[in-house]
């Protein structure tokens, strides 16, 4: 992962491979981030999606694999007792 700040944004580049959430927990510590909204395009070669199954009131997962496009990845952190990332995407091609 390769990052920079401008001004109050930090843009950053992760590399095949790297895990997208992780990389974002590891950039909080370092920049000392304590909130925040995200935002990103890209590629990924697996991605677990998931969503909220009301009539059941669980979670739900479901991960796949192969080249994907990402063209919305969006989402905002918090630091509570326990970091927190909330992210969604649109577009999975």
């Amino acid at each position: 992962m390769e990052y920079t700040t401008e001004s109050d944004r930090i843009i950053v580049r992760l590399d095949p491979g790297e895990e997208v959430l992780d990389s974002l927990t590891a950039l909080r510590a370092d920049a000392d981030i304590e909130q925040g909204f995200l935002m990103g395009i890209g590629a990924v070669d697996e991605v677990t999606l998931g969503h909220y199954d009301v009539s059941e009131q669980e979670y739900n997962e479901e991960t796949f694999t192969g080249q994907c496009e990402v063209t919305s990845f969006f989402g905002k952190h918090r630091l509570r007792q326990n970091p927190h990332t909330h992210s969604g995407g649109d577009g999975f091609i």
